[in-house]
């Protein structure tokens, strides 16, 4: 018999049992995937402390490792902070006890621990250059002259050079001898 429009179909016993048994099903699965939402949310959480926690023991190390220093002194330290820095770096640059620091002035020191190892030669050597500027009375302003006039002297040699070649090649075309007016070993190798 084919049920009319309208009129609600009648279930058997065991299809109701059924329906009832299913309906059971989805509610306990719609509970579990609840639970298990909730656990996935307390994980991310968990998740983000423990990355904020790494992020804190990355910025330890990378300011043991001297990463941080620009950052660092971008920012305003404590004086505690400032004070040990200090404190550390004079004992470094003076070889002195700890305690004999505190009575140096603090405006004459460097950060030695972030200076690179070719910028400690570049430092000697400017270093050694003042001390005989000092000894002799010529003034830094001097050596920088001279440090300057070095320098042009490197690149025009190598212009130099550059043309020298260039006429060698111009001269075996055209079959002409090169005698160079310069000695054939380099004056000046920067």
């Amino acid at each position: 018999m084919t049920p009319r429009t309208g009129r609600r179909r009648c279930f058997s016993s065991e299809e109701a049992l059924n329906v009832s048994d299913q309906e059971w099903k989805l509610k306990s699965q719609a509970e579990m995937i609840q639970n298990l939402e909730k656990q996935i949310a307390g994980r991310d959480e968990e998740v983000a402390q423990l990355n904020k926690q790494l992020e804190m023991k990355d910025d330890e190390l990378d300011l043991l490792h001297g990463k941080l220093w620009l950052q660092e002194t971008a920012e305003v330290p404590t004086e505690n902070v400032f004070q040990k820095k200090i404190d550390m770096w004079s004992a470094q640059e003076a070889n002195t006890k700890y305690c004999d620091v505190k009575r140096c002035p603090t405006d004459d020191y460097i950060d030695t621990e972030f200076i690179e190892e070719n910028e400690w030669e570049s430092l000697k050597e400017e270093n050694r250059m003042l001390k005989a500027a000092a000894e002799t009375k010529i003034g830094p302003e001097f050596f920088g002259e001279i440090m300057h006039l070095k320098d042009e002297f490197g690149s025009l040699s190598k212009v130099c050079e550059r043309y020298e070649e260039l006429l060698r090649i111009y001269s075996k075309q055209i079959g002409v001898p090169f005698t160079p007016i310069r000695n054939a070993k380099k004056i000046y190798e920067q």
